[in-house]
């Protein structure tokens, strides 16, 4: 129950109705008995400067950082961790003695996806679909993992090229850009990462690659969108006998790994269990 010394986080970005966020961290406040209590804040246009300075003046403890503000909250941050930095975005702000420290869980929460499902990225060739935002903290999550080979295909091709660069200037791993074209031809990239937005509800009809000859030498196929559960691009790869997993592993443990930080804890594995069983069957409804 909330009282007098109920910490208080929550969640910024434009649009935040639709958010899990709230749902997850006040189900992990109560299994784990922490007085906290975790709300969505809808911070509009040119209103992210006066919302940085009013977490500070009210005493707010953390918040995650959602679309549009990724980016642009960096320049309101005392420090910065490393991956975010070097990703270049944040979705984790701690606040603490009288210091905002930002730092990115998505791509942590996409590593301990794949660990759930047994995937090993080390010394694997690995395709990722996109170049934006969320393609960056893929690229250096594979990068950190020790992948052998990381080949990128984007519609626009300097992006594509930016992001191999940036891989490569923190990273001892080659890269290398491919037209989406060539990608029927090639049988070596065998995990393939769909980060773009194509395939998401209502267009989920929509695949960033048609081409059925690419799905048959992958063994591992990993879309961030969850709406749909099984975009096409999970489908195809599915019915020719790869791996598959959708974004909700890694939204759900990117939001673990938020927690753990503000709340200065490591949850266990049979929380995690619990509290993910609930967060899917809170997806589904």
């Amino acid at each position: 129950m909330i009282n007098g010394t109920t910490d208080i986080y929550g969640l910024i970005g434009d649009p935040v109705g639709h958010s899990f966020s709230p749902f997850i961290h006040n189900m992990l406040a109560e299994a784990l008995n922490e007085n906290m209590a975790y709300v969505a804040f809808h911070v509009k246009e040119n209103q992210l400067e006066h919302a940085m300075n009013g977490l500070t003046g009210l005493s707010i403890k953390g918040v995650n950082v959602t679309v549009p503000y990724k980016v642009d909250v960096m320049s309101y941050l005392d420090q910065v961790d490393n991956m975010a930095r070097a990703i270049g975005a944040v979705n984790t702000i701690v606040l603490k003695n009288n210091e905002r420290v930002g730092y990115n869980t998505d791509w942590i929460g996409l590593s301990r996806a794949l660990k759930e499902i047994k995937v090993d990225l080390k010394d694997r060739s690995i395709l990722i679909i996109g170049a934006g935002g969320a393609a960056r903290a893929v690229g250096m999550m594979c990068a950190h993992e020790g992948a052998g080979h990381i080949a990128i295909t984007n519609r626009t091709q300097s992006n594509a090229d930016q992001l191999a660069k940036l891989i490569g200037h923190h990273y001892d791993v080659s890269t290398e850009v491919i037209p989406l074209e060539d990608l029927k031809e090639r049988n070596d990239l065998v995990i393939a990462f769909q980060t773009t937005p194509i395939g998401m509800y209502p267009h989920s009809a929509n695949n960033p690659i048609y081409e059925t000859k690419f799905y048959e030498t992958l063994e591992v196929a990993v879309d961030l969108i969850y709406n749909p559960q099984e975009t096409h691009f999970l489908r195809e790869a599915r019915e020719a006998g790869a791996i598959t997993m959708n974004g909700m592993g890694m939204l759900f443990h990117q939001a673990i790994a938020a927690f753990e930080l503000w709340r200065d804890c490591t949850i266990d594995d049979g929380t995690k269990k619990r509290c993910y069983q609930a967060f899917l069957q809170q997806m589904t409804k």
